[in-house]
């Protein structure tokens, strides 16, 4: 997992997130708003990848399981979950939360 903060990302003239992605392209991806204490894909004891899949939280605060730790996000947070990594994202208790994913294609 690599996190990076939005207003920090570098500038690319491909897309804005082609600086710390691979490839060019994006597979698919959406906006999506979810409830306090929504947990995504909470029957999948493991989730993960072929792809890597960014995550870019625009309000709210959620927390990103991993196999290993909990990263706390905020709005703001760019997230980069790596090919076949472990991740369920789980929204705060207190505050619903809007953000996208992309899951990218690492072909160039």
């Amino acid at each position: 997992m690599k996190r990076f903060r939005l207003n920090r990302l570098p500038l690319r003239a491909r897309h804005i997130f082609a600086g710390i992605s691979p490839g060019t392209r994006i597979a698919r991806g959406a906006l999506r708003f979810r409830p306090p204490g929504f947990v995504a894909h909470p029957d999948e004891p493991v989730h993960a990848h072929a792809a890597p899949e960014l995550f870019v939280i625009l309000e709210g605060r959620a927390r990103l399981r991993l196999s290993d730790r909990v990263e706390e996000l905020r709005a703001g947070d760019v997230i980069l979950a790596e090919p076949n990594e472990n991740h369920h994202l789980e929204i705060d208790s207190d505050d619903p939360a809007v953000y996208v994913f992309l899951q990218l294609d690492p072909e160039p």
